[in-house]
């Protein structure tokens, strides 16, 4: 859905029914883990990614972390959450003042800048704006 409030509380909901979920019947063991994976997956991302949107950053960061190891096989929704978690880690950074919280921040975005995909010139834009600031003389 492009309204992110409403993926978001799906994404939720989906996570805590997969948890639950048991396999069923005529399916293989095998192929149960990755159906539930995919859909772990799914929700971890969507709802990192509607938390993101909100600028919560903290759900984003521990969202999209989690929906990492799920998503690393597929190129495009990985730049994505690259780029979801340099924004939200830079930002927590900043807010705190954390600077390898920020550092942390830049690293992903230098990894979703990394990937052909929808957000690698964003990505690409915000390392640098990431570095300059980061380079300018603290007050």
């Amino acid at each position: 859905s492009s309204n992110p409030a409403s993926s978001g509380g799906y994404a939720t909901r989906l996570i805590t029914v997969m948890k639950g979920k048991a396999k069923p019947e005529g399916v293989s063991e095998a192929d149960w883990e990755k159906q539930k994976a995919a859909k772990l997956g799914d929700g971890y991302f969507y709802s990192g990614a509607a938390a993101c949107s909100k600028s919560t950053w903290l759900d984003c960061d521990r969202n999209l972390r989690t929906a990492l190891p799920y998503v690393n096989s597929n190129q495009r929704t990985l730049g994505i959450a690259y780029f979801y978690l340099g924004l939200a880690d830079y930002q927590l950074g900043k807010a705190i003042g954390d600077r390898s919280k920020m550092v942390e921040g830049q690293k992903f975005s230098e990894q979703s800048a990394a990937i052909p995909g929808p957000m690698q010139q964003r990505a690409a834009t915000n390392v640098s704006a990431m570095k300059a600031e980061m380079a300018a003389p603290r007050r």
